[in-house]
């Protein structure tokens, strides 16, 4: 989980929540069901749209810069083995956590919809059929209660004769209207942000209006205490714990639409200058992230085009050389790279790139570190050596301030093997690297923000190359 995903989730919460909002204060007095439902549906989608849309002014591509590496030469020596700890590269495992519970319900919310689907294919190929006005009517023993799918009424085998009319006309209702058209895009979103409240309160309110207009329809051709008691009865028949939710289910609220008066509440030009100014911050704050992220076709400069390198915002005014730039960065790096002890321990040693986009804005993005086999051709560097040294468990006396190395114990000195022969076992080294790896990432990802790269007195974004080599010393 990066951060454009963050962002764009961010952003999409922002439009969402101001437009349930509006649609509370606008419309929540409303009984215009097809305009609220058609509403609805729009700010949902428009939640997703929007901070995927260009920016209303400027330029939608970024400029980037291409620059020579920025590599230095620094050798970090480890004396004491207990000093260095690996908890902070723990967070990078964390995010992984995170992202994989997302997938797990994802694929989940993705098993279900195929199970739906091809479960309806089944009843409506070995259910019994007849038409109502046009429509297709399903009966089968395994339908659980009255519903519309897949251009069809399905009802189980045991709905009452008597009231099986206002059923279908109920569910047919639905049909012509297109309500299981409607539902696509939220269902199909359920899969992606199956996380987030904002979308369960869209699918929510949808239903809800959903069911009033079906309702609506039906009080055209039966009374409200006909199809009251129907609906109560339904209830009965099809949740076993209806009695507990009566008062605050959606039951309560379609029955109190059927008994009240209709009002003649309607949207009027207030309603639709709100709208404007709202949807104008929306599209003005929320339509840019595309812009951040689709570096394609870009125009690249060579370092001596670009009037001013990046630097960290720590600098006090305008960056004096390349030189300076250069000895920020390596400070923080000094004060926060560390030699994971899990990798010295194991005596893995290895190079590695790390490269990462300081955007016009001055952040970090498009992070990336890779091994590398060979280290010759650079002349500059960061060496961070530690010893390879392996504690026996407890062998730190905290009293005495001593440690206790094994002595004579060959695993001290044990190289692995894939770093003399990268060749041999890439898998393994994957492994093998990954802590390294982390903490270079975690280490990076410490920095402040930059000052962007300059050219001809504009920002611009650029990308910069580190190399950084693990050695070990006995």
């Amino acid at each position: 989980m990066n951060n454009e995903v963050l962002e764009f989730l961010l952003r999409v919460s922002l439009i969402w929540a101001g437009m349930l909002f509006f649609y509370k204060w606008a419309l929540g007095k409303s009984d215009n069901w097809r305009f609220k439902n058609r509403f609805l549906l729009l700010a949902y989608l428009a939640g997703i749209v929007i901070p995927l849309l260009p920016p209303l002014v400027g330029s939608n591509t970024i400029h980037a810069v291409k620059v020579a590496p920025i590599v230095f030469e620094k050798t970090i020596a480890i004396e004491n083995v207990a000093a260095v700890s690996d908890d902070k590269t723990g967070w990078l495992s964390f995010l992984e956590i995170i992202w994989g519970i997302y997938l797990v319900g994802v694929t989940l919310y993705v098993l279900q919809l195929l199970v739906h689907y091809f479960q309806l294919r089944q009843w409506k190929i070995k259910g019994k059929k007849y038409f109502f006005q046009s429509s297709l009517v399903i009966k089968h023993p395994k339908v659980p209660a009255p519903f519309a799918g897949l251009g069809a009424i399905f009802l189980p085998l045991t709905q009452d004769k008597d009231t099986e009319g206002m059923v279908c006309l109920h569910e047919a209702t639905h049909l012509r209207l297109g309500h299981n058209l409607e539902r696509i895009p939220l269902i199909l979103g359920q899969v992606i942000f199956w996380f987030h409240p904002l979308q369960w309160v869209f699918r929510k309110w949808q239903s809800e209006i959903q069911e009033f207009e079906a309702d609506e329809a039906v009080l055209q051709e039966y009374s409200p205490s006909e199809y009251g008691k129907l609906l109560i009865q339904t209830s009965m028949l099809f949740n076993i714990n209806w009695r507990a939710r009566f008062f605050s289910s959606p039951l309560k609220k379609r029955i109190h639409m059927m008994t009240k008066e209709k009002n003649s509440y309607r949207w009027h030009i207030g309603h639709t200058l709100i709208f404007v100014v709202l949807s104008i911050f929306m599209l003005s704050n929320c339509s840019d992230l595309i812009n951040q992220v689709d570096l394609s076709d870009q125009e690249e400069f060579l370092l001596s085009e670009v009037d001013q390198v990046p630097a960290l915002k720590t600098i006090d005014g305008p960056i004096a050389s390349k030189l300076l730039a250069e000895r920020k960065f390596l400070e923080h790096i000094y004060k926060n790279i560390k030699y994971p002890a899990v990798s010295r321990q194991n005596g893995i040693q290895g190079n590695f790139k790390a490269s990462f986009i300081i955007d016009e804005k001055g952040k970090m993005t498009s992070l990336k570190v890779d091994h590398v086999a060979d280290a010759s051709g650079h002349d500059h560097k960061i060496v961070v050596v530690g010893y390879a040294q392996q504690m026996v468990k407890g062998s730190l006396n905290q009293e005495k301030g001593t440690q206790k190395s094994l002595q004579g114990d060959k695993s001290k000195d044990r190289v692995v093997e894939g770093y003399l022969n990268p060749e041999k076992d890439s898998r393994n080294l994957s492994k093998e690297f990954s802590p390294l790896q982390q903490e270079i990432k975690r280490t990076l990802n410490t920095l402040p923000d930059w000052q962007p790269a300059q050219r001809k007195g504009q920002a611009v974004a650029s990308r910069l190359n580190v190399l950084i080599q693990y050695k070990l010393e006995r």
